[in-house]
């Protein structure tokens, strides 16, 4: 079964100002595991106040286009057609 890690961000105190990184653990699991890694979507997201519906949650945009681009990263693994 096909398995693929989804990074999310950790929040610092540079979120507070919208900068928000991926927390690297996600990158050595993916490494170790020889997992694919989707990295930077959730940060780019949730950093863009117009993808969100508050403070720490995507809004319908947001979630929008984490879907396409999971669907894209998907289909560069040779997931989906």
């Amino acid at each position: 079964m096909p398995v693929v890690l989804v990074a999310v961000p950790y929040f610092t105190t540079g979120a507070l100002f919208g900068r928000l990184s991926d927390h690297p653990l996600y990158a050595e699991l993916a490494q170790e595991l020889n997992i694919p890694l989707l990295a930077g979507v959730w940060a780019e997201i949730l950093g863009d106040p117009k993808l969100k519906s508050d403070q720490i949650h995507a809004n319908a945009q947001g979630y929008r286009v984490f879907a396409e681009k999971m669907w894209a990263f998907l289909r560069q693994q040779g997931f989906a057609a």
